[in-house]
């Protein structure tokens, strides 16, 4: 009998199917037990920042990315996400800066330049 260990990587793709699914909510609750359980890293607080801002609460996923930044504070994924949280909070200069950081640090970051051009269409 083999008995897997489950690693941070299925943790992950398990955050990243309830999310994939619109189940949002139990995305929070896997990711707060696995917070509970000192299993907290920098994807972990980002998948949970992604539900809180799919909840449409961009300021508590603003608090997760921010904590995922300080994990990990060349991970352009992070930079987009805090990019579009500000973008849907009307914050446009707020989310240029991120996304323009994001495309420094990883310049195959598509979701970054489709949010400057959002920011752009906007200011006209």
């Amino acid at each position: 009998m083999k008995i897997f260990r489950k690693t941070k990587l299925s943790n992950e793709k398990r955050a990243q199917q309830l999310l994939n699914n619109k189940k949002y909510d139990e995305v929070i609750e896997y990711l707060e037990d696995k917070h509970n359980d000192g299993e907290m890293s920098a994807d972990t607080f980002y998948f949970m920042g992604k539900a809180w801002y799919f909840k449409a609460n961009e300021e508590k996923s603003l608090v997760l990315f921010n904590k995922a930044l300080e994990l990990e504070p060349e991970d352009a994924k992070i930079y987009t996400a805090i990019g579009k949280a500000y973008y849907w909070m009307d914050e446009d200069d707020k989310a240029k800066d991120f996304f323009l950081k994001a495309i420094n640090y990883d310049k195959s970051q598509a979701e970054a330049y489709i949010g400057i051009a959002d920011v752009y269409e906007n200011a006209q």
